[in-house]
């Protein structure tokens, strides 16, 4: 939920982005109809900013909801708006333009909006005030100067100007049908993560295969998933090359936010090449933050050896299962029969998770003794 506050509040840090979701401003608002000119910090005065923002706002006949759909039809990601040439979105037609600002002051760049699959991204640049309004308290909050606000849904109303007050406003459109689905702030599937962690950093795949089938090196437990099949390859040597993600079946629906770009979905045969750590991907309900690649080093070495959460997480069981002998030994000879040398022909990936389960099951016999 939006906080708000009184725009002669502390100004929030210049370049700060803010979350729809967490950012939290003072108490005091500022309410629907109060007026106050020069009343954000950054904008004093009318005398100091390039042009009279007042001027534009009242001459102002763009529709701005409607432009930034056509500019999305159009196929535009991040749109501008403001003066001049330069510009997605013009506030003013050429003739007002002319007449009514110093030649000086013709091209500005007011703001930049994006739609993203987490809602619209607002980016503030200089000379106008950028606002946005509860739909419940009807209560305005001014975006940064040279700062950004994120995760805004449509419907959300935005003034552009000196003062909400005396501002352009207008409501931020819904996406095309079937551009985009909004899912708000995105939270990540913990234990799913640190599946992909421990593949990664531990087993010694070339090639960590993901999906619905047992088959899969990271199987994913969410039976909406079962069609769903992709692949992180990788040069274990080079670990500072990244990982190459293929695509074989999204499935149900499978995306890929990178660390600093833009969420787009993934379709078959995709190939991306992906260098760090920290990207998201989104996998039909579930979310992944994928871990920095690095040399895969064995799990469970010298002191540090395996917990019963250990042991259960790479068994597969609960936690009631390593007190059942019977079933803890039928378990492990299931698992020695998939994973060692003999059968697999010594390959490192199944090699390293075969070392283990041995260690694992040595660590649940001294629990027996």
């Amino acid at each position: 939920m939006l906080g708000y506050a009184e725009c002669e509040a502390t100004p929030w840090p210049e370049g700060e982005i803010l979350c729809a979701e967490t950012f939290v401003l003072p108490k005091t608002t500022w309410g629907p109809g109060q007026r106050r000119a020069g009343s954000v910090p950054g904008d004093q005065a009318d005398s100091t900013m390039p042009l009279r923002v007042d001027q534009i706002v009242r001459v102002c006949r763009v529709d701005l909801e409607a432009e930034l759909l056509r500019a999305l039809l159009d196929g535009k990601s991040a749109i501008t708006v403001g003066l001049g040439n330069g510009v997605d979105i013009p506030l003013l037609e050429d003739d007002l333009l002319a007449a009514d600002v110093a030649p000086t002051d013709r091209q500005l760049l007011v703001a930049t909006f994006t739609l993203t699959p987490t809602g619209w991204r607002i980016e503030r640049h200089d000379s106008f005030g950028v606002y946005v309004q509860d739909h419940d308290s009807f209560c305005w909050a001014s975006v940064p100067s040279l700062g950004e606000v994120e995760g805004l849904l449509p419907g959300l109303r935005i003034g552009l100007g000196s003062c909400p007050a005396d501002a352009i406003t207008f409501r931020l459109p819904s996406p095309p049908a079937g551009t985009y689905v909004f899912t708000g702030s995105v939270e990540a599937d913990v234990p799913l993560t640190e599946a992909f962690r421990i593949a990664l950093h531990h087993w010694r795949y070339d090639v960590v295969t993901f999906g619905g089938s047992d088959k899969c090196v990271i199987v994913l437990p969410d039976p909406d998933m079962r069609l769903l099949k992709g692949a992180l390859r990788r040069d274990l040597s080079h670990p500072e090359r990244g990982v190459e993600l293929l695509v074989l079946d999204p499935g149900p629906g499978m995306w890929l936010h990178p660390t600093g770009g833009e969420r787009s979905r993934l379709t078959v045969g995709t190939r991306l090449h992906l260098v760090g750590g920290g990207h998201l991907l989104g996998l039909g309900q579930s979310v992944v933050v994928l871990p920095t690649p690095v040399d895969p080093e064995p799990r469970f070495t010298g002191r540090l050896a395996p917990t019963d959460d250990d042991v259960a997480a790479v068994f597969g069981v609960g936690l009631g299962v390593l007190d059942d002998t019977k079933a803890m030994r039928k378990r492990y000879r299931a698992l020695v029969s998939m994973l060692h040398p003999d059968r697999t022909g010594g390959g490192p990936g199944p090699t390293s998770r075969f070392v283990e389960v041995q260690a694992c099951f040595e660590a649940w016999q001294r629990r027996e003794d």
